[in-house]
């Protein structure tokens, strides 16, 4: 089982060669994935050759948006939904500074704007409140979402979720009665 193999290699010291942790990527088990996820993340010094920027983005933003669109039971090595989205955020938010992910960032907005389309209303809840409201903490990553603001299936999910990273903007002052009160002012 390739849960078995991936945990041994994170176990162990060797190096771990890039094309199994390939074979793995490719494994349609969200359990497998979870524990590459994890490998990557604990391990990546020690695979070898070191996994290319696309390779590696390709594969985080894959499983963590299949992970939020699916709410798959979490495991060991499987995320929820929210946490997926969560983790999906603060990924986005990471990489943004980080030189040439443009391309990365555009695919993972498609990517997640395909996943909200396709979407039941839970499912839809889960993309806008685990990740999107987060996503647009960061004003800069909101234009990669700007198809949102346009589209009239996707305009109202935009407006709460800008107006969330509005108000959870990074040292914004408000506490959180502040913007409950704010929230019933709109309402």
């Amino acid at each position: 089982m390739p849960v078995n193999e991936i945990v041994d290699a994170m176990d162990g010291k060797d190096p771990i060669p890039k094309e199994r942790v390939l074979t793995w990527m490719r494994e349609p088990s969200l359990e497998t994935r979870g524990a590459v996820y994890v490998l990557t993340d604990r391990e990546w010094s020690r695979i070898q050759s070191e996994l290319s920027m696309e390779e590696q983005c390709r594969f985080i933003g894959n499983y963590l948006i299949e992970c939020l669109a699916i709410d798959p039971p979490e495991t060991d090595w499987v995320h929820s939904g929210f946490e997926a989205g969560y983790m999906l955020a603060g990924w986005m938010q990471h990489i943004y500074g980080i030189p040439v992910t443009q391309t990365v960032l555009e695919a993972v907005a498609s990517q997640l704007t395909e996943a909200y389309r396709k979407s039941d209303a839970s499912a839809r809840n889960r993309i806008e409140t685990a990740a999107l409201e987060h996503i647009f903490e960061q004003p800069a990553l909101r234009a990669y979402f700007d198809e949102w603001r346009k589209d009239p299936e996707l305009r109202e999910a935009h407006k709460w979720s800008v107006r969330w990273g509005d108000d959870h903007l990074v040292g914004s002052g408000r506490s959180v009665g502040e913007i409950w009160q704010g929230e019933r002012r709109d309402t």
